[in-house]
């Protein structure tokens, strides 16, 4: 009886995946709690994988291939494991509306 290596549960994470757990984050935080409902739809809107990375120090895929759990990150998290500058990446959003 030979013995094979199955996977027995693999997750994958999407760049979107990881665009949606940044957001969900910033809304179960209370970060969004002083923001007009048009701002955080403007967030929600224009959120994407590559601003986020623009506003982190580190290489977000590398840290994710580090981590053993990234299913639920707290907000200090993305700024401590990413370097996420959470206010710069929200005012540059802003910006955005404004051109």
């Amino acid at each position: 009886m030979s013995i094979k290596n199955e996977i027995l549960k693999q997750y994958t994470l999407t760049k979107q995946d990881f665009v949606g757990m940044l957001l969900d984050e910033l809304h179960n935080s209370g970060f969004l709690d002083d923001k007009s409902e048009q701002e955080i739809e403007l967030i929600t809107k224009k959120s994407n994988f590559e601003l986020i990375q623009k506003h982190c120090t580190r290489d977000i895929k590398t840290i994710i291939n580090q981590m053993k759990n990234f299913d639920d990150l707290e907000l200090e998290e993305f700024e401590y494991w990413f370097g996420l500058d959470v206010n710069k990446y929200i005012n540059e959003i802003n910006k955005i509306k404004k051109i």
